[in-house]
Protein backbone atom coordinates (compact mmCIF):
# COMPACT_ATOMS: atom_id res chain seq x y z
CA UNK A 1 0.00 0.00 0.00
CA UNK A 2 1.18 3.47 -0.76
CA UNK A 3 2.23 6.25 1.57
CA UNK A 4 -1.44 8.50 1.27
CA UNK A 5 -3.24 5.00 2.08
CA UNK A 6 -0.99 4.23 5.63
CA UNK A 7 -1.40 8.23 6.24
CA UNK A 8 -5.42 7.69 5.63
CA UNK A 9 -5.52 4.64 7.66
CA UNK A 10 -3.12 5.98 10.46
CA UNK A 11 -5.25 9.20 10.80
CA UNK A 12 -8.63 7.17 11.23
CA UNK A 13 -7.09 5.11 13.78
CA UNK A 14 -6.16 8.12 15.84
CA UNK A 15 -9.70 9.27 15.27
CA UNK A 16 -10.50 8.07 18.63
CA UNK A 17 -7.24 9.92 19.93
CA UNK A 18 -8.30 13.34 18.91
CA UNK A 19 -11.99 12.65 19.91
CA UNK A 20 -11.13 12.06 23.24
CA UNK A 21 -9.81 15.79 23.87
CA UNK A 22 -12.86 17.74 22.65
CA UNK A 23 -15.44 15.15 25.41
CA UNK A 24 -12.51 15.05 28.31
CA UNK A 25 -13.98 17.29 30.49
CA UNK A 26 -17.96 15.59 30.18
CA UNK A 27 -15.37 11.88 31.45
CA UNK A 28 -16.91 10.64 34.59
CA UNK A 29 -14.58 10.58 37.45
CA UNK A 30 -13.15 6.64 37.14
CA UNK A 31 -13.81 5.93 33.39
CA UNK A 32 -14.84 2.09 33.30
CA UNK A 33 -13.33 -0.04 30.50
CA UNK A 34 -16.68 -1.72 29.50
CA UNK A 35 -19.12 -0.75 27.51
CA UNK A 36 -22.34 -1.09 29.47
CA UNK A 37 -22.83 -3.17 32.85
CA UNK A 38 -20.62 -3.33 35.75
CA UNK A 39 -17.27 -5.36 35.45
CA UNK A 40 -14.30 -3.85 33.63
CA UNK A 41 -11.45 -2.23 34.99
CA UNK A 42 -12.08 1.60 36.42
CA UNK A 43 -9.36 3.51 35.60
CA UNK A 44 -8.58 7.38 36.62
CA UNK A 45 -9.21 9.88 33.40
CA UNK A 46 -5.30 10.17 32.96
CA UNK A 47 -5.47 6.11 32.81
CA UNK A 48 -8.18 5.95 30.57
CA UNK A 49 -6.48 8.63 27.90
CA UNK A 50 -3.47 6.43 27.79
CA UNK A 51 -5.65 3.13 27.05
CA UNK A 52 -7.55 5.13 24.66
CA UNK A 53 -4.10 6.04 22.88
CA UNK A 54 -2.42 3.14 23.30
CA UNK A 55 -4.97 0.50 21.53
CA UNK A 56 -5.39 3.51 18.52
CA UNK A 57 -1.91 3.01 18.12
CA UNK A 58 -2.27 -1.28 18.12
CA UNK A 59 -5.30 -0.99 16.21
CA UNK A 60 -3.05 0.45 13.32
CA UNK A 61 -0.11 -1.66 13.88
CA UNK A 62 -2.23 -4.53 13.57
CA UNK A 63 -4.09 -4.19 10.74
CA UNK A 64 -0.74 -3.02 9.23
CA UNK A 65 0.93 -6.19 9.87
CA UNK A 66 -1.98 -8.76 9.45
CA UNK A 67 -2.87 -7.18 5.86
CA UNK A 68 0.83 -7.41 4.75
CA UNK A 69 0.60 -11.32 6.07
CA UNK A 70 -3.21 -12.27 4.96
CA UNK A 71 -2.56 -15.34 3.43
CA UNK A 72 0.12 -16.41 6.08
CA UNK A 73 -2.38 -15.54 9.15
CA UNK A 74 -6.14 -15.95 8.22
CA UNK A 75 -6.85 -17.83 5.15
CA UNK A 76 -8.99 -15.19 3.20
CA UNK A 77 -9.62 -14.39 -0.20
CA UNK A 78 -10.16 -10.46 0.65
CA UNK A 79 -8.11 -8.07 -0.44
CA UNK A 80 -5.33 -6.80 2.02
CA UNK A 81 -6.98 -3.22 1.44
CA UNK A 82 -10.63 -4.80 3.04
CA UNK A 83 -8.59 -7.13 5.66
CA UNK A 84 -7.14 -3.45 7.22
CA UNK A 85 -10.71 -1.93 6.89
CA UNK A 86 -12.26 -4.24 8.82
CA UNK A 87 -9.70 -4.68 11.63
CA UNK A 88 -9.55 -0.63 11.62
CA UNK A 89 -12.58 0.27 11.31
CA UNK A 90 -13.97 -2.50 14.23
CA UNK A 91 -11.02 -0.93 16.47
CA UNK A 92 -11.68 2.60 15.89
CA UNK A 93 -15.56 1.88 16.12
CA UNK A 94 -14.94 0.15 19.71
CA UNK A 95 -13.09 2.94 21.25
CA UNK A 96 -15.21 5.72 20.10
CA UNK A 97 -18.20 4.04 21.92
CA UNK A 98 -16.45 3.20 24.65
CA UNK A 99 -15.34 6.94 24.68
CA UNK A 100 -19.34 8.20 24.49
CA UNK A 101 -20.09 5.60 26.90
CA UNK A 102 -18.20 7.20 29.80
CA UNK A 103 -19.39 10.33 29.25
CA UNK A 104 -21.72 11.66 32.23
CA UNK A 105 -25.45 11.77 31.55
Amino acid sequence: MNKITNLIFFFFSILPTLILPVVYKKLVENPNTKISGNGGFILTKLEFVGYIIFFSILGYIISLIVSKNNNNIISSTLPPFVVRIIINGGVTIFLIVLIFSNLMK
